[in-house]
């Protein structure tokens, strides 16, 4: 495999490992843990015998986003239905006297 090959298998390694720490995390209710994935900047075109994993990668990275999504829903909607309480009272007079 070229560099670039072995570059962008580094990189999609280093990605895959990055969702399964996703996964973990949304399953375990801290998916703010996982810092986000950075590709490295000298990649270059990737190799077509890349693309078909990649698009796999894609894949797996969306329905995470589509599960993140509507466990932001669940959320959003206890939210929204929760019972309001009133604000505390606040002390009514001034005490002047001196």
């Amino acid at each position: 495999m070229t560099t670039a090959g072995t570059a962008w298998e580094a990189a999609l390694d280093s990605y895959e490992a990055r969702l399964d720490a996703v996964g973990e995390a949304i399953s375990s209710g801290d998916p703010a843990s996982v810092p986000p994935f950075l590709a490295p900047d000298d990649l270059g075109t990737m190799p077509s015998v890349a693309v078909e994993r990649a698009l796999r990668l894609l894949e797996r990275s969306r329905e995470l986003e589509r599960t993140m999504a509507r466990a932001l829903s669940v959320v959003s909607d206890k939210l929204d239905h929760r019972p309001t309480q009133p604000a505390p009272r606040r002390a009514s007079r001034l005490d002047v006297t001196v």
